[in-house]
């Protein structure tokens, strides 16, 4: 039987950009995804300043496939946002995804393989053989490649990417993974995969194409400080709650 599939956006002040991932939607509603039925885009807003709800909003008569999680909330960051989308969602899988596209929806497919394989969680990365990444900077190459480092080396965590905004779960599996998460920023994502380790949890992570598009919120320096402080109060949070998860760093 196919699988039911919700694709949660976090977005925040997004009106530039809202129009080609709407577009994007209705072509994927339209020719559909192999071994999937696409059910629903679960559009978060994160407290946006700007027209970002109001052009969703026009789009909803025309497009049953959008679901607008709107109500007010202030600005959390994009942990929480994704966190209430997946609570949204209807979708027997959850795919979280980015308002940009920097990954095309059609990479599902080879996290779905992933999951149809056995695992419970299936990541997509930047940074394994068969990643394809362009229009990406060396500089940004290179702190991606040292904050996931640190991540590593603060966690045991053997990722090469956390942070690739692409990941597909059961919703079930989501809703445990993002129910309640102490981190509400961009560092969500390792503390979903912290969790998943707790839980005994089979993660795949997944080779997936990439490209980098303009127009993202995050300030590169600041954002990368945060992530760093919000990753190191995970990895001692873990090791105070059960010694049992103090696992030993990895290597690079």
């Amino acid at each position: 039987m196919t699988p039911s599939l919700s694709i949660v956006f976090p977005a925040y002040d997004e009106e530039q950009r809202i129009g080609e991932l709407l577009a994007g939607l209705r072509a994927v509603a339209a020719d559909g995804l192999p071994g999937l039925e696409f059910l629903e885009a679960v559009i978060v807003d994160d407290g946006s300043a700007d027209a970002t709800v109001a052009r969703v909003t026009e789009e909803l008569p025309g497009a049953p496939w959008v679901t607008l999680v709107a109500d007010g909330t202030p600005n959390q960051g994009k942990g929480a946002a994704t966190a209430r989308g997946v609570a949204a969602a209807r979708g027997e899988l959850v795919l979280l995804a980015d308002v940009d596209l920097a990954t095309p929806i059609e990479e599902v497919v080879k996290l779905h393989a992933a999951l149809r394989g056995g695992v419970d969680l299936a990541i997509g990365s930047r940074d394994v053989p068969g990643s394809i990444v362009t229009d990406a900077s060396f500089h940004r190459k290179m702190m991606g490649r040292i904050f996931n480092y640190s991540v590593r080396r603060a966690t045991g965590l053997p990722f090469r990417d956390t942070q690739c905004g692409f990941k597909l779960m059961p919703t079930a599996v989501g809703r445990r993974l993002l129910g309640g998460l102490a981190v509400a920023g961009y560092a969500y994502d390792v503390e979903v995969l912290l969790r998943a380790r707790a839980l005994g949890l089979e993660v795949a992570e997944v080779p997936i194409r990439w490209r980098h598009r303009p127009g993202s919120k995050l300030n590169p320096l600041p954002a990368a400080v945060a992530m760093s402080r919000d990753v190191l109060r995970l990895a001692r949070a873990e090791r105070r709650s059960d010694p049992d998860l103090a696992h030993e760093p990895c290597g690079p």
